[in-house]
């Protein structure tokens, strides 16, 4: 995470990343959205076709 910070910090508008959601921690996520102010929505289980 610490790398992918530095460059993502760089952006100056908008910036998209996608991850699973096992690699990272409730924790990570917390200290992002709020002391980082990133916001952050999950796409499990959209737009699945049967």
């Amino acid at each position: 995470m610490k790398k992918l910070y530095v460059a993502a910090s760089r952006a100056r508008h908008v910036v998209c990343i996608a991850m699973h959601r096992d690699r990272i921690t409730e924790e990570q996520r917390i200290n992002m959205q709020e002391l980082k102010g990133w916001s952050g929505i999950s796409l499990a289980h959209q737009n699945r076709r049967g």
